[in-house]
């Protein structure tokens, strides 16, 4: 004989299998749709950070350019600013001699005290000095102090240029008493690279002198140069973000928070992959306000090579390129830690989740016991009915039944 199947417990594995199916379903798609969210959030933690951190080398970069700027446009007022208050130095001394032996001593030694006090005077690490010019007679400036040149007549002299410069200083004395004037000369030791120089001249009425000193445009600058390096030298952010500075002909000038004193020429240097970076950081530089560029490089603490990201301009006037960069495993890392919160989150959400899809199985399970033994409860009433009816007139209330398909 066939066992028969339980209508009561098919009905439960019916609504067991069934529950349990559409929780899986939804679980599955309520798990997934955390883990899509999950690498959603990381790719804009991802790329949030890489972002803000394009925005930091950028302005750093910036912020190192336009402190260059400030200096770099105050060359010629530094200098000019220096080499007046230098004559003016000159000429309160020779006042102030003139003024202390007028009348005790005779004209020529006055006029030897005044010299011989000016002559040994040196300034701008020994670079500077003063001249005196006598233009007393007409078209003469006898030099009376000058290094190499005393007593030569100078009115004649020209600078590279063919510009009379003495006679524009004589003429300038006449007229104004003072004032500035430019011309060009070799810078020493040289022949063939003329340079702009300044000088400031002062009439010095007593004797129809004029005092004066100069300075060329590029002492001025190279000093000021280097001290744009070394300020530029002391700018660190993040772990291993610094400024490097570059001629464009590849000699490294700053780089890992130290000025270079000596040559160090990288134009041909090459990658692992045979990339010319300083050529590419060059090239890359001259683009309209700068851009960025991924290469690899070293870091201050290690000697392997690191991928990184830097922002890069150029400065033309002094054919300088100017860049800050970050070191992109040091976002990885970041990115990391950061993930490992979120993923931590994340996780704690997932096990509520899976927590919850439980408590509802359970939940299920205990409604379908419940209705299933509902209906056991009144197909035993059936059955009693059944076995009394066999034998005697019994009827059947069908108040007691819940549902209407029974009383049928």
């Amino acid at each position: 004989m066939v066992k028969k199947r339980s209508l009561l417990k098919t009905i439960r594995l019916y609504m067991i299998l069934i529950s349990s199916a559409s929780i899986l379903v939804i679980g599955h798609f309520w798990i997934s749709g955390v883990s899509k969210q999950y690498k959603k959030d990381i790719k804009q933690l991802y790329d949030g950070y890489i972002s803000s951190q394009r925005e930091l080398i950028k302005t750093e970069t910036l912020k190192a350019v336009d402190y260059l700027e400030y200096f770099r446009n105050q060359v010629d007022d530094l200098l000019r600013r220096d080499i007046k208050s230098r004559t003016y130095e000159a000429y309160n001394i020779a006042l102030h001699l003139y003024e202390k032996y007028r009348g005790t001593r005779s004209i020529p030694e006055i006029k030897n005290i005044i010299i011989e006090s000016l002559k040994p005077i040196r300034f701008n690490n020994n670079r500077g000095y003063y001249f005196v010019e006598d233009f007393t007679e007409p078209n003469t400036a006898i030099a009376l102090v000058l290094p190499g040149q005393e007593g030569t007549n100078r009115y004649d002299a020209v600078d590279l240029n063919g510009k009379y410069y003495i006679r524009e200083m004589v003429d300038l004395v006449k007229t104004e008493g003072e004032g500035f004037i430019t011309y060009h000369r070799n810078l020493p030791g040289e022949t063939d690279h003329p340079q702009p120089k300044i000088s400031f001249v002062k009439l010095f009425e007593p004797f129809n002198w004029f005092i004066g000193t100069g300075e060329y445009l590029n002492n001025v600058e190279q000093e000021i140069k280097q001290e744009v390096l070394n300020r530029l030298s002391k700018i660190s952010f993040g772990p291993e973000g610094y400024i490097f500075v570059y001629d464009n002909y590849g000699n490294q000038l700053l780089s890992d928070l130290k000025v270079n004193e000596e040559v160090i020429n990288l134009w041909d240097y090459e990658d692992s992959d045979g990339n010319k970076i300083i050529r590419q950081l060059k090239e890359t530089s001259e683009k309209p306000g700068g851009g960025y560029i991924k290469y690899r490089w070293k870091k201050i603490s290690d000697s392997a090579l690191s991928n990184k990201i830097s922002y890069v301009m150029g400065i033309p006037e002094w054919n300088w390129f100017i860049g800050a960069g970050v070191y992109l495993d040091e976002i990885d890392a970041t990115i990391s830690a950061k993930s490992a919160e979120l993923k931590k989150l994340q996780n704690r959400h997932l096990i509520k989740t899976v927590a919850l899809l439980i408590s509802a199985l359970i939940l299920t399970l205990l409604v379908s016991k419940f209705y299933s033994e509902q209906v056991l409860k009144h197909f035993n009433s059936f059955t009693s009915f059944f076995n009394q009816a066999s034998i005697g007139n019994d009827t059947f209330s069908l108040d007691e039944l819940d549902y209407h398909e029974f009383e049928t």
